[in-house]
C-alpha cells in the first residue's frame, strides 16, 4: 500500500500539490488519488476575500487527504486582506505617506498574489511542486514554462471543461446563495473563482456577482466606499452597478453583457448541504487505490 514519507528518506524528495480550491486543482487532486500517484502534502492559501464555497470545498479536500494519509497545510497571511488593502498606513523609504494598496491588481499591482505566492514558495522549498494548469491554458503554460513544476493535467491532456466535469462527477460543486434564496454553482455564472473582489476580474464576473450573489456584491460596495481607487480598470463599483442596472432595464444595453445569457441551475437548501458536505463526512469512495 502507498504510504507518504514524513521527511527526506535516502534523498527522496517530497511531492507537494498546490491547491487553490478551484476546478482545475481539485480535479488534479482527485484524479491523482484515483491514479495512485505520489503526493506527500497538499498546500492551500486562504484569505478573507475567498468565496465560502472555496472554503467548504477545501474542507472536503482536507478530509479526503486525511483518509489517504496526505498532509494538508493551510497557509494564511499574517494580516487580513481588508487591513492590507485599505487600513494599513504605509510610507515610502523617505517616510512619506503612500496610497493604500486598494483592490488587488489595480492599486499596488497584484500584491495579494505576491503574498500568496511567497507563502506557497516558502512552503514548497525543498519539495517538488505539482501545479494545476489545464491542458488548454496555453498562455499561462507559456509563462510558467521555465518553472520546475510537475503538471499532471497537461500530461493527461485534461482541459478546463474536462476538469470541471471530473469534479462534478466526483460530487464537487461551488454553490453560493443566490438572490432568490436558492443556490447556484459559480461555474454556471462565471469562468473563474478567484477572490470575489479581485480587480482583475472580468466584466462578466462582476456582472454575475451583481446579478446573482448580492451578499458578495454588498461586500464589494462596502470596500469601494473605503477607497477612491476603482475596482475595475475603468469603473468603480458604483459605476459598474449603474452599468448593470441600465443593461438589465434596457435603458443602455452593453454589447459585452449580451453574451452573459447563461441561465444557471438552482439548488435547494437541502441539496446545498448535501453537495457541500455540511454536517456530514466524505464518501470512502475517495480512498486511494492500492
Amino acid at each position: 500500500m502507498w504510504k507518504p514519507i514524513n521527511n527526506f528518506i535516502n534523498g527522496e524528495k517530497r511531492y507537494i500539490l498546490n491547491l487553490s480550491g478551484g476546478k482545475d486543482s481539485v480535479a488534479l487532486l482527485l484524479k491523482a488519488i484515483d491514479d495512485n500517484l505520489k503526493i506527500d502534502e497538499v498546500a492551500c492559501f486562504l484569505c478573507d476575500w475567498d468565496y465560502d464555497s472555496i472554503r467548504l470545498n477545501l474542507d472536503k479536500c482536507e478530509k479526503i487527504c486525511k483518509k489517504n494519509n496526505i498532509l494538508f497545510t493551510r497557509l494564511k497571511p499574517k494580516k487580513d486582506f481588508d487591513y492590507l488593502a485599505f487600513d494599513e498606513k504605509r510610507v515610502d523609504e523617505d517616510g512619506n505617506p503612500k496610497l493604500e494598496r486598494g483592490f488587488c491588481g489595480i492599486g499596488a499591482g497584484r500584491w495579494g498574489t505576491g503574498i500568496k505566492m511567497a507563502l506557497l514558495d516558502k512552503n514548497n522549498k525543498g519539495k517538488i511542486p505539482i501545479t494545476g494548469l489545464a491542458f488548454d491554458e496555453q498562455k499561462r503554460l507559456e509563462r510558467n514554462n521555465n518553472i520546475k513544476k510537475i503538471n499532471w493535467l497537461v500530461d493527461w491532456k485534461m482541459t478546463e471543461a474536462e476538469a470541471l466535469e471530473y469534479c462534478r462527477k466526483k460530487g464537487f460543486k461551488w454553490l453560493e446563495k443566490s438572490r432568490n434564496g436558492l443556490y447556484v454553482d459559480l461555474y454556471d455564472i462565471m469562468d473563474r473563482t478567484g477572490c470575489y473582489c479581485c480587480g482583475l476580474s472580468s466584466l462578466k464576473t462582476f456582472y454575475a456577482i451583481w446579478k446573482y450573489l448580492p451578499s458578495y456584491w454588498n461586500k464589494i460596495i462596502e470596500r469601494q466606499q473605503k477607497t477612491t481607487m476603482k475596482i475595475n480598470t475603468r469603473l468603480d463599483a458604483f459605476e459598474l452597478e449603474e452599468k448593470f442596472e441600465n443593461h438589465e432595464s434596457g435603458k443602455k444595453l452593453s454589447s459585452a453583457l449580451k453574451k452573459c445569457t447563461n441561465i444557471p441551475k438552482y439548488y435547494s437548501e437541502e441539496e446545498y448541504k448535501e453537495i457541500m458536505g455540511i454536517n456530514k463526512g466524505v464518501s470512502s469512495g475517495y480512498n486511494r487505490q492500492t
